[in-house]
């Protein structure tokens, strides 16, 4: 964080080492960055601001807009407690709507998580005992920010989904990776879409949704979680991976393929999605679910879940104040978006 000449403003500086691979990484994300803005020239995207560029001894520097602390650091400051349903309903309708936005660009992200994602708000969390999912009315001290309005940063690894060709290759970190990566299936914007809700409940319960470091444990996490993998996804793309964790009939090689017994015992433990779940948001389960389809293309898209922003406001919804009340959603950012000057990256 630093001061412009002449004290204009406080911004953030990203300083790349010299060294050409990450200069050109670095240069690649500014790029693309640049049409954000250009697709959001009013910046209700929710997306990190790039305000310029420069080169400072060989070391490329891109100067963003100041922001406070990642979800990732605010739930560890709450010891991975469930955050107060507010936060959690306005935070989601933002990712969404950020969500939204890229992939009508048809860009992914491929690097959706909590720490991706940071406060607008510099100043420090503080105490409250608003209701989280164990609806606690006194007593819960959990951790609040001053205002929930974020910003969804770092498109260096971001890629334009050409329908022309096939997406392959690994993405995303391990916790927040789809099944079809995974498995060495084509990707594609749906993948950002499993990220999504993977973080939604990592929001609601404090808790990663997939704790683990070992394909054959994760994949057997996500069918103690959400049920058998579909026989016809598995067979659509028979991928080496697809006949090292999974036999012919879709059965899954787990426990043969368990490392160690915890990871048997980690597998048998996992509860179902639906039992992580308050009985009073089943609006919200039923979001979440259709964001973690196994299969790609039953999965639901990020317009679709744009346009059923209410889906994720809870039973419990609590009134957003500070600098996040009125922050822009899904409908003003389309309106904003359909003054703009139509870009080849920007659809309307």
């Amino acid at each position: 964080m630093c001061e412009e000449p002449k004290g204009a403003r406080l911004v953030a500086v990203k300083v790349i080492r010299r060294i050409r691979k990450y200069v050109e990484s670095g240069r690649v994300e500014a790029e693309i960055l640049e049409d954000v803005s250009q697709c959001d020239p009013h910046g209700v995207s929710n997306c990190v601001r790039l305000l310029h560029s420069f080169d400072w001894r060989s070391h490329y520097c891109m100067v963003f807009e100041p922001l406070g602390k990642s979800l990732y650091d605010y739930v560890k400051a709450n010891r991975h407690r469930p955050l107060p349903l507010y936060c959690v309903q306005h935070m989601a309708d933002q990712l969404v709507s950020a969500l939204g936005f890229l992939h009508q660009m048809r860009l992914v992200h491929t690097d959706l998580k909590l720490e991706n994602v940071l406060l607008v708000n510099r100043e420090p969390l503080h105490v409250t005992d608003k209701p989280t999912m164990y609806r606690e009315q006194l007593g819960a001290r959990v951790l609040a920010p001053v205002s929930t309005t974020i910003r969804l940063i770092d498109f260096g690894g971001a890629s334009y989904d050409d329908s022309r060709v096939a997406n392959t290759g690994t993405i995303n970190t391990r916790q927040y990776r789809s099944p079809e990566v995974i498995l060495g299936m084509p990707w594609g914007i749906a993948s950002d879409v499993w990220s999504m809700g993977c973080i939604l409940m990592e929001l609601y319960t404090g808790e990663l949704l997939f704790p683990t470091h070992d394909n054959a444990e994760h994949l057997a996490l996500m069918e103690a979680t959400l049920g058998a993998f579909p026989l016809p996804f598995l067979r659509e793309n028979v991928t080496e991976e697809v006949r090292r964790y999974f036999e012919s009939s879709g059965r899954s090689r787990f426990p043969a393929l368990a490392r160690e017994k915890d990871s048997v015992r980690k597998v048998k433990s996992a509860r179902r999605l639906r039992d992580r779940v308050h009985e009073k948001d089943e609006v919200f389960l039923d979001l979440v679910e259709r964001m973690l389809r196994v299969d790609p293309r039953a999965r639901m898209s990020a317009s679709q879940s744009g346009e059923e922003q209410a889906a994720v406001s809870f039973p419990l919804r609590q009134e957003v104040t500070g600098a996040g009340a009125g922050a822009p959603g899904k409908a003003a950012t389309c309106a904003a978006l359909g003054r703009q000057k139509p870009s080849s990256r920007c659809r309307t």
